[in-house]
């Protein structure tokens, strides 16, 4: 490849190659203020990738919107703040908005602005370059966020700052004939992991050599010249690289080998200076690296950067010249000699690159001299003004001032993509849950708080600027997804809303990415020590929604919405939390999903717990490995069913859970939950990795997914650890459910406690909140209290007893506070559960592991709720648990109007034993079984996918008990295959005697098929009952029969579509046809759950409303479903009569 180095500016330069010069900044002092420089005014946005002197002349200036010809020069003021990146300490100096800086306006003292006038000003490094006085080095701090500077000109109502002039200090001075002219190189192509913010350069592979064509004029001989190299080796044995010099070797690297493991560090990087001596070089020069594999085929190496510092003549070839001199260090002033001059030459001190200085200099011919101080490292610009580049890419900005705007209780964070979907979700937090909101655009944060450019601290000053102005903030959200590349190398990157990225880049257990750090608002934080010594504590809740596209954003917003203000979301799915464990690693992970399942179960009763223990469940050996489908039908069974929490514990990846993929790409696709979404809590490796470009996690899809998924997810980014796991778990329970003045806290608070409370290095920080922080999940806000059982009053000293075949009567009430809530009008479920049982796995990878659950349901039922009150009567059936020990009543009720619902349990029922007064029943139960609803078709033709609707009745109520073996409800399909039924059972409301079972069938077998269902009452009688139906493939034919009736019509008819989509999103259509083919009206119906035969009326009338005329006609029925996009039509002859 060609290097080229152009004295600056640079901006022509080989993008990947440019000079960078040494900036001496003196601390920049806060200043606290609280009102914008952009609030007011006209101002026109300018952008640099190189460093050096530019020109406004009065073209330039008409063509940014100002009137040259109007204006007062003398007011021209131009503001920007220093290059590089901002501190990420919260206690380093900063500039809290746009500063200006000093200028030179030619012609401007007569106050007007003329055609030959012009403005000068200086342009700071985008990678600021340092000089060490004890190594006498020079270094580069590459910007890790932006590849530009920004500048801002406006017209002030006042004079503007003016550079001022720097004396020429005559005297006999040591004399300044060369500079150090320093040539850097770093190109960032390759991020090792997709982690962290350490990028690599040129790849040494097959190819194990890369160079570089230098340009070197002036280099002074006999001089050392140095050059630093900074390389990694990928390699599982010892390695080199040479650096070569015009084929002259001039220096080796040699790196040591890496382990060969996949959690294992992997590079090891090298860093040398080698020396060399200036009568090698040519005017066009050749810098090698050769990379030896030591005999190792699979080695790989890369180059990061490389710095060369030439002694040179101060001699101004090109526009301009950027110079600085070592030497000079050791007089207290020196005489600097420059060359090639003309009679117009400059020479500027921008060492303070705000506030240049005119050098005063001497000119004769062509040389020129000046003194100056140099007991510190001056940076200079000799230059030609007749010759300085005009600036070539500029755009006017709006007024803003996100100073001064009121600090919200919650603030999002977005780009202007995405502002309209986020505002939408801002005015509902307004609205719904009273807290003050703010949509702000990163672009806005930028200029106020980096001077135009992408920087991370820049998002975390304008958070603290906030906080600290009033603390009432306590909600982040980052709306828009993040990428691990911040300047768009990668194809496709996401890099809407940017996050932390470590600076650990290449080992894979302590790489991570992170939202913490703009939480993280004391004075002695920010810098962010990856160590422990970087455990702090977050001050805010902060959230982030990971949207690539303006449809997901509205998806995202809408499943926010609807979850807290549809009535289809109430039931008691908010009252189930559900604990998945995978297997193997001697029970860690089933054995860490117990004990926070006890927990919850011990310390919040009012909700319901449920374990699904992946060595529970047969797993199946295939040649790809193992799988285990009824655990993955398990899962899928409760996230459908609805649970307000699902927590996975195991092994995952960035796609699925488990090695035997019980939750995959493919599950997630087919989940049909859309108002009975759970937060997911994986304690797993990068389920939730959201700034990776490439890949779409399973936490994005599940969270981004439009009808159902998840309503939000903590999860992981990175590899973490299960002890770690456990840890932050145990933290997360101990707040998710307390209430804090009779309010259950937001996720941003169960997110700030939890990692506040499990500090412990990257395994940490690799976990997130994905959603919104300010929502709270879906608890019942009111409880559900048993006055008493059998007409006995409960007591804490009393405990009442149920027995077999009792028939019982619960009553109780509705409160809020503490009291009867007489406006509670609804429906209450009541769900009784004998003593727990001991459960224990089969021990496939591990030994048999133990576990106690509460599976054995004797009744699940519903009764009114009136004026706050309710009462319910049932059986307890003959099967149960005949010892005497404590069952549990849980209890959830839904309003009739309204969203406001209640949860309650009693865990102190003592269950055993036989009831004394019992009746004779010989008479078994009655079964109707259909499929997807009650309609009768004939032959009954279904798609794969159907809901079996089973109706039980019975005098003294169906048993659900599994106490009794072989005396559930089961229903076989095809004599093959059992599915359990009594967890889908559900009383009538206020008729314990009738029930129905409402049960998902997935992937029937195409073609006939017949279904056997069996049930017992509670007296241990049974019935069986058949189905036969026909399974359609989904290429099939959608409608099976269309009529209507009456035909012919005299006043209306009624229209019947059978078809068998039933259950799916369908839009149906019938149009009217005259026997000449026009079309005379239509019908349509959008149905978001479509039964299996549909019925559309019709009153005889065309599109104006008019009766027809007597006559034949033709009626088109289409048929089109919404989710699959599939369609079908047909067509019948129609009579009217009248």
């Amino acid at each position: 490849m060609q290097l080229v180095l152009f004295h600056s500016p640079i901006r022509n330069a080989f993008k990947k190659v440019f000079i960078v010069v040494f900036i001496l900044m003196g601390p920049l002092n806060v200043s606290s203020q609280s009102t914008s420089v952009l609030s007011e005014g006209k101002w026109v946005k300018m952008s640099f990738e190189s460093s050096g002197i530019y020109k406004i002349d009065f073209s330039l200036l008409f063509d940014m919107g100002f009137d040259p010809n109007e204006l007062d020069p003398r007011n021209l003021s131009i503001y920007g703040n220093p290059g590089g990146m901002l501190p990420q300490s919260n206690a380093s100096d900063r500039s809290s908005d746009l500063e200006e800086n000093s200028i030179y306006v030619s012609g401007e003292s007569d106050g007007s602005f003329n055609m030959d006038d012009y403005l000068l000003f200086y342009v700071d490094e985008v990678n600021p370059r340092s000089f060490d006085l004890l190594t006498n080095d020079f270094s580069v701090e590459k910007n890790l966020y932006s590849e530009e500077l920004y500048y801002f000109i406006t017209l002030k109502n006042s004079a503007g700052k003016r550079i001022n002039e720097n004396a020429n200090l005559e005297g006999n001075f040591p004399e300044i004939n060369a500079y150090n002219n320093v040539i850097y190189h770093e190109a960032d192509l390759f991020n090792i992991l997709g982690s962290g913010r350490k990028w690599f350069g040129e790849k040494f592979d097959s190819q194990n050599e890369n160079e570089f064509e230098l340009e070197i004029n002036n280099a002074i001989p006999g001089k050392d010249v140095k050059v630093i190299v900074s390389a990694m080796s990928q390699s599982f044995s010892t390695s080199t690289m040479d650096i070569a010099i015009n084929d002259q070797i001039v220096g080796e690297l040699s790196f040591s080998p890496i382990p060969n493991a996949r959690y294992t560090v992997k590079g090891d990087e090298m860093k040398d200076s080698f020396q060399f001596s200036t009568d090698i070089l040519t005017a066009s020069s050749n810098l090698k690296f050769i990379f030896d594999r030591n005999g190792s085929s699979s080695a790989i190496a890369y180059l990061d950067n490389f710095l060369i510092d030439i002694p040179s003549s101060i001699f101004l070839e090109n526009e301009q010249l950027s110079f600085r001199s070592i030497a000079s260090l050791q007089n207290p002033i020196s005489k600097f000699n420059l060359e090639n001059l003309a009679p117009e030459s400059k020479v500027w001190n921008v060492s303070n690159s705000r506030h240049p200085k005119e050098q005063q200099i001497n000119i004769a011919a062509d040389v020129g001299a000046f003194g100056d101080f140099s007991n510190q490292l001056q940076e200079y610009v000799l230059f030609n003004p007749s010759q300085i580049n005009l600036v070539d890419s500029f755009e006017e900005i709006q007024n803003q001032n996100l100073h001064e705007i009121s600090t919200p209780d919650f603030l999002i964070i977005t780009t202007e993509l995405f502002q309209q979907s986020a505002s939408r979700l801002a005015d509902f937090r307004r609205i719904n849950d009273g807290l003050t909101s703010e949509v702000v655009v990163l672009s806005k944060i930028y200029n106020e708080f980096s001077s135009g450019r992408q920087d991370i601290s820049a998002i975390r000053d304008f958070i603290r600027h906030h906080y600290l102005k009033d603390s009432q903030l306590k909600y982040v959200l980052f709306f828009g997804k993040g990428s691990y590349d911040y300047k768009d190398r990668v194809i496709n990157n996401t890099n809407y809303v940017p996050t932390y990225e470590s600076r650990s880049s290449i080992d894979p257990l302590t790489t991570y990415s992170s939202d913490d750090f703009f939480g993280f608002l004391d004075e002695n934080e920010g810098e962010w020590a990856e160590t422990i010594a970087g455990d702090h504590l977050l001050d805010i809740g902060i959230g982030r929604i990971p949207v690539k596209s303006v449809t997901e954003a509205e998806i995202a917003v809408s499943k926010i919405i609807n979850y807290q203000s549809t009535p289809q979301s109430l039931g008691n799915w908010r009252s189930k939390v559900v604990f998945v464990a995978d297997d193997g690693d001697f029970n860690i992970h089933q054995r860490d999903a117990n004990n926070l399942a006890t927990m919850v179960d011990t310390s919040y009763t009012e909700f319901e717990v449920q374990k699904l223990f992946l060595d529970a469940y047969e797993q199946e050996q295939k040649p790809n490995g193992e799988f285990s489908p009824k655990a993955k039908e398990a899962l899928q069974n409760y996230i459908e069913e609805g649970t307000l929490i699902l927590n996975f514990t195991g092994h995952g990846a960035e796609t699925g859970w488990m090695q035997e993929q019980i939750l995959d790409l493919a599950l997630i696709d087919e989940l049909s939950n859309e108002f009975k979404l759970p937060l997911f809590i994986t304690a797993t490796c990068e389920f939730g990795r959201n700034d990776d470009p490439s890949i779409v996690s399973g936490a994005e899809k599940i969270m981004l997914k439009d009808e159902g998924g998840a309503i939000a997810l903590i999860t992981t980014a990175r590899p973490v650890f299960s002890s770690t796991n456990y840890t932050l778990n145990e933290a997360l329970y101990k707040t998710i459910f307390k209430k804090e003045n009779d309010l259950y806290p937001r996720l941003g608070d169960v997110i700030r406690y939890t990692k506040n409370n499990s500090l412990n290095g990257s395994s940490n920080r690799n976990f997130i909140l994905l959603g919104d922080p300010s929502m709270r999940l879906a608890y019942p806000s009111k409880e559900v209290v048993i006055q008493s059982i059998n007409g006995k009053q409960l007591s804490p000293n009393v405990l009442d007893t149920l027995r077999a075949l009792d028939n019982v009567e619960i009553s109780g009430q509705i409160e809020n506070g503490g009291f009867k809530d007489e406006s509670f009008n609804g429906t209450v479920s009541i769900v009784l559960k004998d003593k727990n049982t001991l459960s224990q796995t089969i021990g496939t990878d591990s030994p048999v592991f133990e576990y106690e659950e509460s599976t054995n349901v004797l009744f699940n039922g519903t009764a009114t709720v009136k004026n706050g009150a309710f009462s319910i009567d049932f059986l307890i059936p003959r099967n149960i648990q005949y010892h005497w020990g404590t069952g549990k009543i849980n209890m959830y009720a839904t309003p009739s109007a309204g969203l406001i619902d209640a949860i309650g349990a009693n865990n102190d029922i003592l269950i055993g034993g036989t009831s004394e007064n019992t009746s004779q029943d010989n008479t078994p139960p009655v079964i109707m079984a259909f499929l997807n609803d009650t309609l009768s078709q004939t032959p009954l033709r279904i798609k794969a996918e159907a809901t079996l609707l089973v109706k039980l009745s019975d005098e003294n109520g169906i048993n659900i008990s599994d106490a009794g073996v072989g005396q559930e409800i089961t229903a076989i399909l095809n004599d093959s295959v059992t599915y359990k039924l009594n967890s889908y059972f559900k009383t009538n409301e206020n008729d314990f005697s009738e029930g129905w079972v409402n049960f998902p069938l997935r992937n029937l077998p195409s073609g006939k098929n017949k279904i056997i269902i069996k049930a017992w009452d509670n007296y241990n009688n049974s019935q069986v009952s058949a189905l036969e139906f026909i399974v359609n493939d989904n290429n099939s034919t959608l409608i099976t029969n269309i009529s209507n009736y009456p035909n012919p019509l005299v006043n209306n008819t009624t229209f019947s579509i059978a078809h068998n989509s039933a259950g799916e999103h369908v839009a149906l259509s019938v149009e009217i046809f005259n026997i000449n083919g026009e079309i005379i009206t239509t019908l349509f119906e959008e149905i978001a759950v479509a039964r299996s035969t549909e019925e559309i009326n019709w009153n005889g009338t065309n599109f104006e409303g008019a009766k027809l005329s007597k006559g034949l006609y033709i009626y088109n029925v289409v048929l089109r479903t919404l989710g699959s996009d599939r369609s079908d039509s047909k067509r019948q002859k129609l009579i009217i009569s009248n």
